[in-house]
């Protein structure tokens, strides 16, 4: 084996020295001589990649270069070097190079050291200069300012010395646990300055702020400045004389209300039945949706606008209902549906019956494929203009269709059940101002709701009409102006469901409009994302006052086409203080049935229990919610109150007729209501708590009061989450208050 080994290594040297060049052999470099080479200052070694040597009979010398002169690869300069092959027996082949150290530019190489901004200096700003001191529970914000201020690393440390008493998060909010004394420390990545900050945690006492949870008993409880302040009406004036349309108003789906003749339907017997309970429960006036002769359940397709739907009585019942419910002082008024009648209506059977040669053909708004309105769509998108044959529905299934209608197309802005009047015919306004006046002269009503009254003069409907809203509101004028030919005090309340700088141009009719805005502000005010309702509803009463100074406010929370208030919010605390701020707004604020109970489901059965011998079963949704019957029995339930404070409502001139003066302080929202008639003055101030979990005390400015209404009775200095107090304060202080 030995042998082997030696034999192998003899071979190997012997293919060596064949291989190796003889002294003869010529070393080609595959560069120039003074080649040169270009280096950025600090690299490590010189770079010679590129550059190659091989002898003439094709061996590589490359891995044999070497480098010899004197040069630092850390100093910018010019370096004169040689490269040379050297061998055990000398040097082969040399040449010339020319070794450029160059700067590297920041732009290249951001990172070196001369590139970046080094921090010089950490302290603290003016305003945490001045931080010595926290409360338990407590937080405050450390702030810091570091040179220069463009420094490129200004990232810190940050640290407490005892995080047991306060701890520093990094964003620099110190927190306080307990009381004792702790250093904050911040420290710079880049050059470790640093800076400390001593701070004293204490106990925070109930003068210094009286609304923590441990102080909550001793404000909400303070009787210090409850007084009781003398009857503002001196004058014994009986202002619902005067004020006659001022009152609160409660929204009935008949059919859903109370069933009076045991059919399971709700009817005019059953309303009967429970004004007691709508007298006791603050109301003055109540709004029935469509009662007239129609086919649908809920009545918005009027068939006959001189007779009342038989599910719910006779003429003779209503017309008792009516004269029952002025008995307990209480108004009534039904919604009118003018923009559009119902489809089996007999006016609008007879044009299906005769086609262009009916009376009432052009009571319709008609076109054909020829008119620039025919494909236009209405204000929302939808489809508005049918054609009546093969609509075999229309008909009852009973005879075709006119062939003069096959090629028309009337306009419908809410389904082809729903034809749209043409208010552009004379005949037409004239029949809608008599049907207005024959209710009032023939049943007693007080007036009505006027349903859609922004699509009168609908979007794609009529050729000519530029501004709308101007030709919607000339309608209403003389509508009213018509009503009021036999009842100067009628009430009519339009619905026009757009922004409230629009439906404000439509109390220039004289006629009140529901009041969408308040709605919306009041959810975002008891859901905590409002803090200023007062002075945002202020806008809303001064569009309106641009347009009739006189009007009337109609504002609610919900109706029968919205989800329900209670549903929407998913809190008691919260839907009740929905209810409360709205039975202290300006106007005639409307109800909407079962609103006062908590009722969840849009239009289902009112939830009577054993106050009402019903045959109405409650609805699924509203399984969850106590009866009428349940809640009279619990004096902290949500109908009673709406009771107290639809009571305190009623008693209060300056909550029923007052002007309207925002408040807003610190934790509070609210607003002023005042009146004064000479010799009857009152001052009010509306305060409520939207937080969800701090007390609020009543403000030091208010020195002495008497409460009105109050959401619980141990809200007597303060208030708690979720809650609001009225208090009624000495006139005598107006001027000083709200100026």
């Amino acid at each position: 084996m030995k042998k082997l080994l030696v034999l192998l290594f003899v071979l190997l040297l012997t293919l060596t020295a064949c291989t190796k060049p003889t002294i003869e052999s010529t070393i080609i470099f595959s560069i120039e001589n003074n080649h040169e080479i270009d280096m950025y200052q600090f690299e490590d070694e010189i770079d010679l990649s590129g550059i190659t040597a091989f002898s003439d009979d094709g061996m590589n010398y490359t891995p044999f270069i070497e480098v010899t002169g004197t040069y630092d690869l850390d100093v910018i300069g010019n370096y004169n070097l040689v490269l040379e092959v050297t061998e055990n027996n000398g040097a082969f082949a040399s040449i010339s190079v020319v070794l450029n150290i160059i700067d590297k530019s920041c732009e290249i190489d951001p990172l070196q050291d001369k590139c970046i901004k080094h921090v010089t200096e950490i302290s603290f700003d003016s305003s945490s200069v001045l931080i010595t001191r926290i409360y338990i529970d407590d937080f405050a914000k450390l702030t810091w300012e570091i040179s220069p201020s463009d420094a490129d690393n200004t990232n810190v440390t940050l640290s407490s010395s005892d995080d047991s008493i306060a701890t520093i998060n990094e964003y620099g909010y110190i927190f306080g646990h307990k009381e004792g004394s702790v250093t904050f420390t911040i420290t710079t990545q880049d050059g470790n300055f640093s800076i400390q900050k001593v701070v004293s945690v204490l106990e925070k006492n109930c003068t210094v702020d009286p609304t923590q949870d441990k102080c909550a008993d001793a404000m909400l409880l303070d009787y210090s400045r409850v007084v009781s302040l003398p009857d503002e009406n001196v004058s014994g004036t009986d202002y619902n004389l005067i004020y006659v349309n001022n009152k609160i108003y409660y929204e009935i789906f008949v059919r859903k209300f109370a069933d009076g003749d045991d059919d399971y339907i709700g009817d005019f017997q059953g309303i009967i039945d429970n004004l007691a309970y709508l007298k006791q429960l603050g109301v003055g006036g109540i709004w029935l949706m469509p009662i007239m002769d129609s086919r649908s359940d809920h009545g918005y397709e009027t068939d006959n606008y001189y007779d009342v739907n038989s599910d719910y009585g006779t003429m003779a019942d209503f017309k008792e209902m009516v004269a029952a419910a002025h008995g307990m002082g209480i108004d009534v008024i039904i919604d009118l549906v003018v923009n559009h009648m119902g489809a089996r209506n007999a006016i609008f059977q007879d044009v299906l019956i005769n086609g262009v040669n009916s009376d009432y053909y052009d009571w319709f708004t008609w076109i054909d494929s020829s008119d620039p309105r025919f494909g236009t769509l209405g204000q929302w998108g939808q489809q508005i203009w049918y054609n009546p044959s093969n609509r075999d529905w229309l008909t009852d299934y009973k005879y075709d269709v006119h062939s003069s209608l096959n090629n028309l197309y009337f306009c419908a802005y809410f389904s082809d059940w729903m034809p749209d009047l043409n208010v552009q015919n004379p005949e037409v306004v004239d029949y809608i101002n008599n049907v207005g006046k024959w209710w009032i002269t023939e049943t007693g009503i007080d007036g009505y709701r006027m349903d859609a009254t922004s699509h009168i003069y609908g979007h794609n409907e009529f050729l000519g009409i530029t501004d709308r809203d101007e030709a919607n509101k000339n309608f209403l004028t003389q509508f009213h102006d018509a009503l009021e030919t036999v009842d100067s005090d009628v009430f009519v309340v339009v619905e026009a469901w757009e922004s409230y700088q629009t439906y404000a141009k439509y109390t220039a009719s004289d006629v009140s409009a529901f009041n969408f805005q308040a709605g919306y502000w009041i959810r975002d005010s008891v859901n905590g994302s409002m803090d200023d309702f007062g002075y945002s509803i202020k806008k809303v009463y001064d569009e309106f006052a641009k347009y009739n100074i006189n009007h009337i406010d109609t504002p609610f929370l919900t109706n029968h086409d919205q989800t329900r208030i209670a549903k929407e919010l998913n809190s008691p605390e919260k839907t009740r203080l929905a209810g409360e701020i709205l039975l202290t707004l300006p106007g005639s604020p409307f109800l909407y049935y079962g609103e006062e109970l908590g009722m969840l489901g849009m239009r289902t059965n009112m939830l009577w229990g054993e106050y009402y011998d019903d045959r109405i079963s409650a609805s699924f949704e509203d399984l969850s919610i106590d009866t009428v019957s349940e809640q009279l029995a619990n004096q902290n339930s949500l109908l009673n109150s709406y009771i107290r404070l639809a009571t305190a409502r009623n008693n209060s001139l300056a909550l029923s007729y007052g002007s309207f003066v925002p408040y807003y302080t610190d934790g509070l929202d609210g607003f002023y209501r005042v009146f004064d008639n000479g010799s009857d003055k009152e001052l009010v101030i509306v305060l409520f708590n939207n937080s969800s979990v701090s007390f609020q005390a009543i403000p030091s400015e208010f020195t002495s009061y008497e409460i009105l209404y109050s959401s619980y009775d141990y809200n007597i200095g303060g208030l708690s989450p979720r809650s609001l107090i009225v208090l009624k304060l000495p006139y005598e202080l107006r001027d000083t208050l709200i100026n």
